[in-house]
């Protein structure tokens, strides 16, 4: 059934496409509200239900050595997508234009492929990401889910925007993010299999910690640069504390 939720969190990305679409860029706050409160409910996610969740497994297999340990694992996720984004780079929405320009003689077919597999790898870490909090705590992989399920929207909102560009048409564009919403899954699905025989309680708190340092990275590192650029600092503070809290009661509710 988890396999279900990570394949609508991927297909918000056809929704993200379809709004690009239907509003042709007439109201970019719209999308700066929802990064702003992705980020917020992304926060709570991390500090309310994984960190948590994963200091327990830590201390239950680590023993004394549970907070040397703990905290090197935070430190390798935030390492670990750094190193990947260095290798696959991802041209976020204030970079259209000029990669646009740059990469202008190339052939638009390649480019097409291009933009899908740097966003569809640089995804495949959120979905791994639900399907190793599935394994602890299924409320909060749900939860996850929802959560990237949002993030998803400006992401499609994103890849349409540097598709037209590359004059792809609106349905097959929209058809393109459908595919890449089932390669994810797929992918997801199969690399989580073959890991699944070495995910002891031990490989599961680095898993967790792991997971946290990145998700914490993507906030700072993607969703909120733009939004603090584009709008209101306080409205962007108060938008994201509305976020965390957000997380908190759907925690407190689901009884984590």
């Amino acid at each position: 059934m988890l396999y279900l939720g990570i394949f609508a969190a991927t297909l918000m990305m056809v929704a993200g496409g379809w709004i690009f679409i239907a509003l042709n860029r007439k109201f970019p706050k719209a999308v700066d509200i929802l990064l702003a409160a992705s980020a917020g409910l992304l926060l709570g996610m991390v500090f309310f239900g994984i960190l948590p969740e994963a200091w327990e497994l830590f201390s239950e297999a680590f023993g004394a050595h549970s907070t040397l340990g703990f905290t090197a694992a935070v430190a390798l996720g935030v390492v670990f997508i750094v190193v990947f984004e260095k290798l696959i780079p991802v041209h976020h929405h204030e970079e259209v234009d000029e990669a646009a320009v740059h990469h202008h003689h190339r052939d638009r077919r390649q480019m097409t492929a291009v933009i899908l597999l740097a966003f569809g790898f640089h995804s495949l870490f959120e979905l791994l990401s639900i399907l190793v909090t599935g394994g602890a705590e299924p409320a909060l992989a749900w939860g996850l889910a929802l959560v990237i399920g949002l993030h998803n929207i400006p992401i499609g909102f994103v890849i349409s925007a540097q598709m037209e560009l590359f004059e792809v048409k609106g349905g097959r564009c929209l058809g393109l993010l459908a595919g890449l919403a089932a390669a994810e899954t797929a992918l997801a699905a199969l690399v989580f299999a073959a890991l699944t025989p070495w995910v002891t309680p031990q490989v599961q708190g680095i898993l967790l910690s792991m997971t946290a340092g990145i998700m914490v990275y993507l906030v700072f590192d993607e969703l909120l640069p733009k939004v603090y650029r584009e709008e209101d600092q306080h409205a962007v503070n108060y938008t994201v504390i509305l976020g965390i809290l957000a997380m908190l009661a759907f925690i407190k509710i689901t009884g984590h």
